[in-house]
């Protein structure tokens, strides 16, 4: 067998969206895996010129075993979002939510999800991620 990912939409909106990304690891590790991507969403607001990118408010997420997760906005210097371990959630929205610096080289608005600490069995996780969509003017 084969590592296997799945992304899930799960809210589409002009502002608001919501993914979820679930992976079962069996081979080894993910890196710099570009699972969440602009195209994925088709409900952006046509008064602006670009959909940029998002800012994260909050990750709900459940990493199986001593594994952890990690979130990355994809650049050509990756800009780190977190690191998760066993199950929780982590909210930034009360303080304006995480946002990627746009203007990094290499920025395309993508987060990578990278996965640490594989052992020679089956493990499991799953990041809920809720954003608000960045647009230029």
């Amino acid at each position: 067998m084969a590592n296997i990912t799945d992304v899930k939409v799960v809210a589409d909106g002009y502002r608001n969206a919501v993914v979820r990304v679930s992976g079962i690891l069996d081979t080894g590790n993910l890196t710099g895996t570009s699972l969440v991507t602009k195209a994925l969403f088709t409900q952006n607001d046509p008064l602006y010129k670009s959909f940029d990118g998002f800012r994260i408010d909050e990750i709900e997420f459940s990493v199986s075993g001593d594994g952890s997760a990690s979130v990355w906005w994809n650049a050509t210097t990756p800009q780190l979002v977190g690191v998760f371990s066993s199950s929780n959630e982590q909210c930034w929205e009360e303080e304006g939510g995480l946002i990627p610096d746009t203007t990094a080289a290499g920025f395309d608005g993508s987060l990578n999800i990278n996965t640490h600490n594989w052992v020679a069995t089956i493990q499991s996780f799953t990041l809920t991620i809720k954003m608000i969509k960045l647009y230029t003017k």
